[in-house]
């Protein structure tokens, strides 16, 4: 998208608005808590795309242009994103 078209701030929010990420991850913690049926885990990505070049912003020591791959077994992932 377009630079200063609000991308982040959709994503991320402010603390009395939160975004996408934050309102998705207290929803799957709060499903979770509702249900004692079940043992959960959860796993979690944060990518940066800029430029075409896929980094992981949860590992600052990953190299900057990380695979986008696709397979049977995982689906559409990040080779070594943390």
């Amino acid at each position: 998208g377009q630079t200063g078209s609000g991308k982040t701030h959709t994503m991320l929010g402010q603390p009395q608005e939160p975004g996408v990420m934050p309102e998705a991850v207290e929803e799957l913690m709060a499903a979770a808590l509702r249900d004692d049926d079940f043992d959960y885990k959860f796993g979690v990505s944060y990518v940066e795309i800029y430029n075409e070049k896929v980094k992981d912003l949860l590992n600052p020591d990953s190299q900057a242009d990380l695979e986008v791959r696709e397979d049977a077994k995982h689906g559409t992932h990040i080779q070594g994103a943390v």
